[in-house]
């Protein structure tokens, strides 16, 4: 089955990464018409009849309709009769998505083995069907405008760093976000202690929820059984995985021997002018995620994270990857999220190292690792170990904040499958 896309417009990324992947709009090329810097916080596009829409434009699908991202209360007053028309579309899909999650939930077979998990299943179910029961539900903050292309003439995009400001806006819930000034706009959040240069904030869960299908199902229920059941984890350098704990840091005892044995096979490349090892370009036919696989389908797991490390050729490099596979209905093993983070023992603080050269194994084996390499070498192999932590705690912050977004809410936006 192909997943469901967004190919963003221009650096339309900002936006998608925290609202969802629209599932009936899967935007491939982009417009022909005009298009131009806008200096206000959102973007504007305008139409045939002279008016102007307000948002964030996301793409253009196969049957050539354009989507917007829009507020509820500037479509309200934009214009009554399509916000009207609008709201009771995303209502109508709305309750599918409900009543599709609430049959799913009421499948769920309880065990006390996860007590949490059967809460959080338990107190999600409850929930859902108070929102069905609703008669008349109060429009989400945000909704999903459907426009025929050939009705818009030019297109204003907003910068990366006014589209930062809105986004922060609309999180705070300010007024006006659409037609006010963006000097204004960042005023008012200083005021409010707000930063709006730092990355945007999730607005997912302010959208109408949407149909998921079955894949994008079972990847979501191998992340709220990792983050509240078993956090199968796998972590590695070179062909070797092992499995850990979750978010477990690399043992420093156990990094510096190998760190050293890279900087004397890049001595021994040097002097024989051999060549570097270089990743295989295709994620499943990298040694590490094979044997990473093999290991959960023999211990019976659906599902798991596997984190490698990599030493550069020059031995001051450090690659670390980072991903989370599902098993699919069908067998096959899916991408649902992957990250990487490189640093170089170049960048490593005199913080990091002290830190480094106070842990306890480090201290009881400083003297037969300085054998092994000599003491320039081993200073060097802690600036790299100081790296090798700073890349994994940027991959373990990427990875957790990907799990919290996808299941706070069961029925927050699909997950967006990566690429391989």
């Amino acid at each position: 089955m192909a997943h469901p896309r967004v190919n963003t417009i221009g650096s339309r990324i900002l936006f998608v990464k925290f609202v969802f992947v629209f599932v009936a709009c899967m935007p491939t090329p982009t417009l022909a018409q005009t298009r131009s810097v806008s200096k206000n916080a959102v973007d504007t596009i305008q139409l045939r009849d002279k008016r102007q829409i307000r948002g964030i434009f996301l793409g253009v699908n196969a049957d050539r309709q354009a989507s917007i991202a829009v507020s509820s209360d500037w479509l309200n007053k934009f214009d009554k009769n399509l916000f009207a028309k609008t709201v009771q579309q995303s209502n109508q899909l709305a309750t599918r998505a409900r009543l599709q999650l609430r049959d799913r939930l009421k499948t769920w077979e309880p065990t006390r083995k996860f007590p949490s998990l059967d809460f959080m299943v338990s107190k999600e179910l409850e929930r859902i069907e108070l929102e069905i029961e609703k008669p008349d539900p109060a429009p989400s903050q945000f909704l999903l405008l459907t426009l025929k292309s050939n009705s818009i003439t030019n297109i204003q995009s907003a910068s990366d760093a006014n589209r930062s400001v809105a986004l922060w806006s609309w999180y705070e819930r300010l007024d006006d976000v659409e037609t006010r000034q963006v000097s204004q706009l960042a005023e008012e959040l200083k005021s409010k202690k707000v930063d709006s240069t730092l990355p945007p904030p999730d607005l997912s869960t302010r959208f109408p929820p949407v149909e998921e299908d079955d894949d994008h199902w079972t990847s979501r229920l191998a992340l709220v059984s990792y983050r509240l059941a078993e956090p199968v984890e796998f972590q590695g350098s070179g062909e070797v995985m092992i499995q850990v704990g979750s978010n477990a840091p690399p043992s420093i005892a156990t990094l510096i021997p190998q760190i050293l044995q890279s900087q004397m096979n890049s001595l021994i490349q040097e002097l024989t002018e051999g060549t570097s090892y270089t990743e295989k370009a295709t994620l499943f036919e990298r040694d590490w995620v094979k044997r990473s696989i093999a290991q959960a389908e023999v211990k019976g797991n659906n599902y798991f994270r596997a984190t490698h490390l990599r030493f550069g050729s020059d031995g001051q490099s450090i690659f670390v990857d980072s991903i989370f596979l599902v098993r699919l209905a069908s067998g096959q093993w899916s991408l649902s999220w992957k990250n990487s983070s490189d640093q170089s023992a170049l960048s490593a603080t005199p913080e990091s190292m002290k830190r480094i050269m106070e842990d306890p194994q480090i201290k009881s084996l400083q003297g037969t690792l300085k054998l092994l390499g000599g003491s320039e070498a081993f200073d060097k192999a802690i600036r790299v170990g100081s790296a090798t932590m700073t890349a994994q705690t940027s991959v373990n912050d990427n990875f957790n904040s990907f799990v919290e977004r996808y299941t706070r809410q069961l029925d927050s936006p699909p997950i967006e499958f990566p690429t391989r």
